[in-house]
């Protein structure tokens, strides 16, 4: 049965007419919440499906709906053909004046309810563009001086260190200072694999000592490495001095925006979000939201906020941690909501849908939803990831596990606008996942992240299939330890199968195409395509049993391929590969701080055509006595390559010699 839903309607309406009717008596609803309520009254009486069509234009929401199993179901949300429906969270600013700040010609609208202490907006979007607030420096990083009680020193990652945090540092002569709305200003810290947003609490200028509300995750170093973090402020009503930066002045209940050259007080669309997610499908255990679809809608401008806890599932493992106001999840934002969620939903779908402009990330499918399917949606300038996922721990009920999901030819782009630590897809504690033909690029940290446990625990990440990405422009250089795809934990039955990757760059260390983190397990790499990343194009940090067979790796700035630390276990097997190495880097790099192999490894390769573009082969005699490359071809693969895929001719060597398979790889990627 068909539902209508218009801007032009009205709630009383029986909504079964798709306009109003000569007399204005009766047409469609009006809003989505609105028709929610009048078919939940008819439930027991529809014998059919239900289809709510929504008429085009912009539908702004005072609270995200809210969609539950006491609801219709199936039920498919969708926009009317040809028209295009938008779901917002936000508002038109309007009321603007011309005025001067800092020296600047700048626009200022009254926000009363910011000074009422009722709405604190932390984006704004200026005719369908994200704008910034300001920040110092403008360019570059600032960097901590001392962290008090804290030993500068070199060490190993290990969990006394690494989650040994602060929420103060002294800052260098002159980077800080006690600004206008000082408790609005946030210290951005850039280190290890996070970022860390520390809101301001106090600031000493004599002892040149800065506090935050928020402790950090990590302790306050930019790596492993002896040397201080670096960082940035951000929202700081002195530094609103360029085009396209903004500030709300909460005492005043003032926004200031600089106009970017062409903008106009008259004509510019100007949107703050109020809503932190749009909608929501919750069902509980046993009770389960069932045949859910949105499809062909527009979900745009959503808002964010720190979760009070940063680690509330505690996987540092840390005792406490589970209950500290922390500046950041210990990885990939995982505590951020999204802006579209599931929980306890099945068979449900996203198609077709834009969303975009938003503060946390962009789908979220949580505990006990199975058959999910997310595809051809465009999920872009989102504040954290495109796709999350996340069900049960091994520890947890079986109601609550995660599992048999598509997520298919979605793009998604630029992202971590404000989390620089999300990833477009991560998949946590889900089980048979299918990831496929997605494009993902423009993100600071990773592309696709799957697994969740650090180590050798059991959890619930198993078969799932990341097969035929493209991913690219990953990392410019602003964090570390990434990958284009990020592995991690016991993965019995996990493949990784036909992606492409390249255009990888990383702060410090840890710039790697596919990259097989503490513990990464049972997991088959084959068929991939990587070039062009920072360091190397393969790398495990340490895992056991992992088959690496059918790749083409190509140019990794440091190797072409790493085993970083070595066990007593096999981390991977390596056979029938096409590395090729192109700037004088090693073939092989492995151990803690050795740059070649030198007898055993820690791995297994054998099978695999090795080529240096120069034409001067590897000198790999003490690696090849260990029992490697028996049976390795040193020759030239005839390959030829660029960012949409490879050609191998039948005569090349890796196919007569090692037994080389192609992949498809240029089907990679969204297909039409």
């Amino acid at each position: 049965m068909n539902f209508y839903i218009s801007p032009q309607g009205n709630d009383d309406w029986s909504g079964t007419i798709d306009s109003p009717n000569p007399n204005k008596t009766d047409g469609p609803f009006r809003t989505v919440e609105g028709a929610q309520r009048a078919i939940r009254s008819q439930k027991d009486r529809l014998s059919e499906a239900v289809t709510l069509y929504l008429r085009g234009g912009r539908y702004r929401l005072d609270n995200p709906i809210v969609w539950t199993a006491a609801d219709v179901n199936p039920v498919c949300l969708t926009s009317y053909p040809g028209e295009e429906a938008i779901v917002s969270g936000s508002i038109n600013i309007t009321g603007w004046h011309e005025t001067i700040v800092n020296g600047k010609q700048a626009w200022s609208a009254p926000i009363p309810q910011a000074a009422a202490g009722e709405w604190q907006f932390r984006q704004l979007f200026v005719n369908g563009e994200r704008r910034e607030r300001p920040r110092l420096p403008k360019q570059g990083l600032f960097a901590i001086e001392d962290v008090p009680g804290k030993e500068l020193m070199a060490e190993a990652k290990s969990d006394s260190v690494l989650f040994d945090g602060s929420d103060t540092f002294r800052y260098r002569e002159g980077d800080l200072r006690r600004w206008r709305n000082l408790e609005d200003v946030e210290i951005v810290v850039l280190h290890y694999w996070a970022e860390e947003r520390m809101p301001i609490a106090r600031l000493d200028e004599e002892t040149r000592t800065v506090t935050s509300t928020r402790r950090s995750v990590f302790r306050l170093k930019d790596d492993v490495r002896p040397r201080w973090a670096s960082y940035y402020a951000e929202n700081i009503f002195e530094a609103l001095t360029e085009p396209g930066e903004w500030y709300l002045d909460r005492p005043t209940g003032t926004l200031f925006y600089l106009p970017l050259p062409g903008e106009t007080i008259l004509d510019a669309e100007v949107f703050a979000p109020r809503l932190e997610q749009l909608f929501r499908a919750e069902g509980a255990p046993g009770n389960v939201v069932d045949g859910l679809e949105l499809r062909n809608i527009v979900f745009e401008h959503g808002d964010w906020s720190q979760p009070l806890i940063g680690d509330p599932e505690n996987i540092a493992e840390i005792e406490g941690m589970d209950r500290l106001a922390l500046a950041n999840s210990p990885q990939a934002a995982y505590h951020l909501n999204g802006v579209l969620s599931f929980r306890y939903a099945q068979n449900c779908r996203v198609a077709g849908c834009r969303i975009a402009r938003i503060g946390q990330h962009g789908i979220q499918i949580g505990e006990g939803c199975r058959g999910i399917e997310i595809a051809r949606n465009e999920i872009f300038d989102t504040g954290a990831g495109g796709i999350t996922i996340s069900g049960a721990s091994a520890q947890t009920s079986p109601n609550e596990v995660t599992s048999d999901l598509i997520v298919e030819d979605n793009h998604i782009h630029r992202g971590g606008r404000v989390h620089l630590s999300a990833a477009g897809i991560l998949i946590r504690f889900a089980a048979r996942v299918r990831a496929a033909h997605n494009h993902i690029h423009d993100y600071y940290y990773t592309g696709i992240s799957c697994g969740w446990v650090w180590g050798y625990k059991e959890h619930m990440a198993k078969d799932n299939l990341i097969a035929y990405n493209r991913i690219h422009d990953i990392g410019f250089g602003v964090l570390n330890d990434m990958g284009g795809i990020y592995l991690l934990g016991v993965q019995p039955g996990t493949v990784v199968r036909g992606n492409v990757v390249y255009r990888v760059r990383m702060k410090n260390y840890g710039g790697w195409g596919i990259y097989l983190d503490e513990g990464s397990s049972h997991i088959v790499v084959e068929g991939n395509y990587v070039f062009d990343t920072a360091t190397e194009c393969f790398n495990v940090n340490q895992g056991r049993d992992n088959i690496v067979r059918h790749n083409v790796f190509v140019s990794g700035g440091k190797a072409v391929m790493r085993l970083n630390r070595i066990r007593e276990h096999r981390a991977f097997v390596a056979f029938s590969n096409i590395l090729i190495a192109t700037g004088g880097e090693p073939v092989f790099s492995a151990g803690i701080p050795n740059s070649d192999p030198q007898g055993d490894c820690g791995f297994d390769s054998d099978r695999n055509l090795i080529w240096v573009g120069s034409g001067e082969q590897p000198s790999l005699e003490r690696w090849i006595s260990s029992g490697n490359e028996r049976f390795s071809l040193f020759a030239d693969p005839q390959l030829t390559y660029d960012e949409n895929g490879y050609l191998l001719p039948v005569s090349s060597p890796a196919i007569r010699a090692i037994g080389f398979r192609p992949f498809p790889v240029s089907q990679a990627g969204i297909r039409c």
